[in-house]
């Protein structure tokens, strides 16, 4: 922990209980309207001030279930500037991968307290706990920006 001040924490959560409870919309990025998870944690990152200019290649949102790799995982592993975080160093500010299907396809952003911000699709952006059952036997991987 203590990669991420106080003060970016703080704009991190504002900026997740403002994204919550925006509906799923694929590729969307326009709080209140619609977004997805990959989208979602961008807009999370940039409004916090850890991370500028996200640009994420393209997807298939639901890539998980037919894909053979992540173009989302090797994004991250092809920066240098995200470097990978061992789950028990999550901080705010951390992006969490999860596979759901056959590979890393569900991206959120840790805010702290066992607590990330996701979007589901038939759910919209909500806060969820990383040691809640469904996403602890998911969960793959962590980023962290530096």
């Amino acid at each position: 922990m203590g990669r991420t001040s106080s003060q970016y924490e703080q704009h991190l959560l504002t900026a997740a209980l403002r994204w919550k409870g925006t509906p799923f919309r694929e590729h969307a990025r326009i709080c209140g309207a619609g977004v997805d998870c990959v989208q979602l944690a961008a807009a999370l990152l940039e409004e916090a001030g850890l991370a500028a200019g996200l640009d994420f290649p393209p997807y298939a949102v639901d890539f998980g279930d037919h894909a053979d790799s992540s173009p989302v995982l090797a994004w991250f592993k092809a920066r240098p500037e995200w470097t990978a975080v061992p789950a028990e160093d999550i901080a705010p500010g951390d992006v969490v991968l999860f596979r759901v299907g056959r590979v890393v396809n569900h991206v959120g952003v840790a805010l702290g307290d066992q607590r990330f911000c996701h979007c589901l699709r038939g759910h919209g952006v909500l806060i969820s706990r990383l040691d809640d059952p469904t996403y602890a036997r998911r969960f793959v991987i962590a980023f962290t920006a530096g």
